[in-house]
């Protein structure tokens, strides 16, 4: 096992970047961080959205969740002060008290006798924050450490310099972005992730003069959306999903 610790100044992020040949059978192995913070609930990352769960015991119900399915992060957050733990593809974590520990390995034999043999290779990461998820930016840095920024050197007289879209408030997400299904243009697939009703702007520059609808998720058209000068506008309820479709 090689584990590799980084410390960045532009965040709190601390990432653990891992390798494991892994040769056991029937062995789980995970990561542990003991807080100092005191919560009856995390909060766990999942499509679209984000769930609570409680981190003590008291009644069987609880007991019986011994690990939680989470996507991109878990956090415990106490007035003032949290900390979350991210993955880049580990997706089971249980909370007890203050400690947090994610599932690295299972290494079960069924129904596959050779689970989790072999190398593996992934990052996981400790963000320490001020206030809950949502003042610490949880989300963000997760996506960061998910989807980091790749940059391309073209060669040229000159630099090209772009944004496809631009998001107005920091809880609307464009989470998805594809081509429609039936070859007619693009898909732009939102959601709201803090919980709350926003009224909100979206600049899609590169789309000046496009005709744009709002879809159901089957891209469905539903009704048009008026766009000036490529800036449209949106209203989301608490954690909703909205899907625009561009025709260029």
């Amino acid at each position: 096992m090689n584990s590799r610790s980084v410390f960045y100044s532009h965040t709190k992020r601390i990432d653990f970047k891992t390798r494991i040949d892994w040769n056991e059978h029937q062995m789980l192995l995970k990561a542990a961080f003991p807080l100092d913070i005191l919560c009856n609930e995390a909060n766990y990352d999942i499509q679209f959205g984000n769930v609570s769960r409680p981190t003590h015991k008291n009644t069987t119900w609880d007991q019986a969740r011994f690990e939680v399915c989470a996507h991109k992060w878990a956090d415990v957050s106490e007035a003032g002060y949290g900390a979350a733990v991210l993955n880049d593809c580990k997706y089971g974590y249980d909370v007890q008290d203050s400690v947090i520990r994610l599932t690295l390995l299972k290494s079960g034999i069924f129904p596959n006798p050779d689970a989790d043999q072999g190398e593996h290779t992934f990052t996981y990461s400790l963000l320490p924050h001020k206030g809950d998820f949502r003042t610490g930016r949880v989300i963000q840095e997760a996506y960061d450490l998910n989807c980091p920024l790749i940059s391309t050197e073209i060669k040229g007289d000159g630099v090209l310099s772009c944004s496809f879209l631009e998001i107005e408030n920091e809880n609307i997400l464009a989470d998805t972005v594809k081509c429609s299904e039936d070859g007619d243009g693009l898909i732009v697939r939102f959601y709201e992730s803090y919980g709350m009703r926003t009224n909100t702007h979206v600049s899609l520059p590169m789309t000046e003069g496009a005709q744009i609808s709002e879809c159901n998720c089957m891209e469905e058209e539903t009704n048009k959306v008026p766009s000036e000068n490529g800036r449209i506008a949106l209203t989301f309820k608490p954690y909703e999903i909205k899907t625009i479709k561009i025709q260029l």
